[in-house]
Formats: C-alpha cells, structure tokens, sequence
C-alpha cells in the first residue's frame, strides 16, 4: 500500500506541469465591497506593498499593485462599478496610463498554458477619448515585459503569452510607465507578477469626464516547482478537474506520504 501512494503521487506530480491553472483572478463585480479612495497624482510602481490589500472588508480579490503616469487631469482608483480605471476630467491633453499588476510567483508560461485575458472593459463615453487600449504586462526575475496593445476602445483583449509580442518595460519611474522599450524575449520560467496597462488619448471635453477601466481579469499558467501541487486524494485519485477550459485554484488540502507510509493531509498557502 505505501509504494501504491508512493507512485501515485509521483506520477500525480510529474503531470502537473500540463495543468492549465489560474494564477489570477479578478472580478470586480464579486470582490469589490466598497469603493476605494481616488489617487489624482502620478505614482511608481512599489513591488513591495499593494495599492489596493485583500483585506477581506472592503475587498476580497488579489492584491493589486499599481502605477500612473498623469499626464493631465487624470485619476486612479478601484470601484465595484468600474474595476480598476482611470478617469480623465477636463484637459486640453486628456490622457494618462495605469498600469495593474497581481503577484504570481513560481508560474511559467507553457505551450497551451498562457493565456492572459482581460475578459471585460469599457470606456464611459466612447467619443471622450481618441484612444484607449490595453497592454499586458509581466514580470520575470526583476524585469518587466509590454505587449502589443489591443485595438482602440475594445471591451475584452486576449493573448497567449508564448507568441505575442513583448517589449523591455520599466514602471519604476513615473515617465516609465507611459514607454515602450525595444522588443525582447522573455524566457517565461518564472513569472513573479502578470498584469496589464490601460493607455488613454483625448481631446478637451469641455469640463464632462469619461472613465477607461478593466472589470475582468484572468491569467491561466503553469505551476514551475510541482512538488508544491498537491493532486493526490486519500483514494489516490486526483483532486482537481483536468479539462483545460475548466482551470482551478490551487488552494485545496493535498495528501502526501508521510511518516510509516500514513498519508497526511497538508495545505497549501
């Protein structure tokens, strides 16, 4: 019986990296409770300490940790309605980026695992801004990526990581986050935070506002050190559905072989 569990859970682990898993999961209608305050001026990114904590009260999704270049009039905040946004008020040069980044670490990208999906968003007035498109953005090992942007005011946005287009990128200074670097290559192996940037360009209009937010969010990717992945039930049976377009937090006790062969329950955090 212990070498039945034994090699069960081994096979269970060596499988893992084929897992489609979600990584992040941001949904503003369910996980925001209460409206946040707004940001009016420009901010770096602190990779340290999230914008806007999960702290269970007034909201309950992953930690954000944000940027914004105010190039006018311009407003950062996160709101049941809106999501995460920026809103632009009255300027002859209405425009600015925020960027929303959420800690994945110890994620890769793999070949059908890389989805990266803004699944809802929307601009207020659509004829307020001449542009506003989005761009993904990761980070690996202590540097960040940009993607292409999508196409101007388009309510959903989706790519998959391994054959989109990612440029060097740097939201550790205020100009910063408003640059696209030069193309580069990322290896995809380990991926500390996956995220994305919201870019708006209007004309003056006239004292009326138009707010440019993200509502939905999700990234699907691999997990790099299986043997933190528990797939292994007390029957030996795994514990998580397989079918890739059924991904599945991996929060869930898992049962590993402990002491005499006795399988213990462990959690993962």
């Amino acid at each position: 019986m212990k070498m039945r569990y034994v090699f069960t859970i081994m096979m269970g682990l060596l499988s893992v990296a084929a897992q489609a898993v979600v990584v992040v999961d941001f949904d503003a209608a369910t996980q925001i409770l209460a409206d946040s305050d707004n940001t009016p001026s420009s901010f770096v990114l602190n990779t340290t300490t999230p914008t806007y904590a999960s702290a269970g009260v007034n909201y309950t999704g992953p930690a954000i940790y944000a940027a914004m270049n105010e190039r006018s009039t311009t407003l950062v905040s996160l709101k049941a309605a809106n999501g995460t946004f920026i809103r632009m008020n009255d300027s002859t040069e209405n425009g600015g980026e925020a960027l929303f980044t959420f800690k994945t670490p110890g994620v890769s990208f793999e070949a059908g695992v890389d989805v990266i999906k803004i699944g809802s968003a929307f601009v207020s007035k659509t004829t307020r801004l001449n542009s506003a498109t989005m761009h993904f953005v990761i980070e690996e090992a202590g540097k960040f990526y940009i993607s292409d942007a999508s196409a101007s005011h388009a309510t959903s946005y989706r790519v998959n990581a391994l054959t989109a287009n990612w440029y060097a990128y740097d939201p550790s200074t205020i100009a910063g986050v408003s640059v696209i670097g030069a193309a580069a290559t990322p290896t995809f192996k380990s991926i500390d935070s996956i995220g994305y940037l919201l870019s708006a360009e209007g004309p003056a209009i006239g004292g009326a506002g138009v707010n440019f937010g993200v509502t939905k969010f999700t990234a699907t990717a691999a997990i790099s050190e299986p043997a933190t992945i528990g797939l292994i039930s007390a029957s030996g049976k795994g514990v998580y559905p397989q079918a890739e377009k059924d991904p599945v937090w991996v929060t869930t006790p898992m049962r590993a072989a402990g002491r005499n062969g006795i399988v213990e329950d462990q959690r993962i955090l």
